[in-house]
Order: C-alpha cells, then structure tokens, then sequence
C-alpha cells in the first residue's frame, strides 16, 4: 500500500472512502458492486436528499457543485477499498461483469466496534439508501441523475461515462 497518502486532512481521504463504501457494502451484503456503482452509491449516502426528498436530512450539506465529487472522490475511494481489502474486510470477485467489490464475512463485526455518531449516522443512511434503491431500476437511477446534474451545477458529467457503465474496471 505504498500508494496511500498520510493525508492530513481526514475528509474524503482513502480511510473515509473506504470506510464510506465498507458500510454501504455491509449494509447490502452479500451483493457486490463495481467501482463506479459505488462512487455513485457513496454520493447519494452522504447527500441522500438527492436521491428522494423522502429521505432525512442528508449527512453532507447541499453545497453548489457537490456533484464533483462523482468525479474527484474515485482514486481515493479505490484506494480506500484496497486499503480495507488488505485488512480483508472487502473482498475483490471476478463477476460477468468485471471486477466488483464486497463485503466480507467479518465486516460487520468490524464496523460494529465503531461506535461514534458519524459511523452510527452512516450505517442508518446505508440501511436507508440499500432498501430505497430497491425502488429503481438502473436506467431510474440513471435518469435521476442525468435529470439533476443542471440542479447539482455540473453539466460535464455525461461525458465521464461514469454511471452508464462505461469504465475499465
């Protein structure tokens, strides 16, 4: 993990990312996702109302051009989840569809041991968003997103082919 900065600041650093995914994975355990699902899937755990106003209060505030985070939090967050694969807490399959990641066996246990508000907060929401993504379908979720990029200030997303799928991971 020579590649893993020590980065003083702790916000959307490799340990928050992977932490972020770790939770959302064991909420969703045992199914897996690929690496732009869960940039994607991180998003909308912190800025929920994004997703449905049915949702509480997200955990991040609704700053202008927050959808930047789509695109600057995927190194980070990948080696967030390397970071806590090597802790073998995240597991790395070969699937149909590439390569995707999941929760292992021991994870919860792990995320268990963390017992301060924000993780609490984050487990909560992570429960939250794996039952209402449960609602959509993929192309839903999709339309959701392209509808709101104006909305969110960032109108060079679709280009990025992050959500439609169209990485090499």
């Amino acid at each position: 993990m020579d590649n893993i900065s020590l980065n003083k600041n702790p916000f959307n650093s490799e340990v928050e990312l992977g932490l972020r995914a770790l939770v959302i994975l064991v909420s969703s355990y045992p199914k897996s996702y690929k690496l732009h699902d869960l940039v994607v899937l991180d998003y909308f755990l912190v800025h929920s109302k994004d997703l449905s106003n049915d949702s509480e209060e997200s955990l991040h505030p609704p700053v202008p051009f927050r959808s930047g985070e789509l695109l600057i939090k995927r190194n980070n967050l990948e080696k967030g989840l390397h970071l806590y694969m090597h802790k073998g807490l995240v597991e790395l399959n070969l699937s149909d569809q590439g390569f995707e990641y999941s929760a292992s066996e021991s994870s919860r246990y792990f995320l268990d041991l963390l017992s301060n508000n924000y993780t609490m907060s984050l487990t909560k929401k992570a429960d939250w968003l794996s039952e209402n993504l449960k609602k959509f379908t993929e192309n839903e979720l999709n339309q959701i997103i392209d509808q709101n990029l104006k909305s969110w200030h960032f109108d060079t997303f679709s280009e990025t082919n992050l959500i439609k799928g169209n990485s090499d991971d």
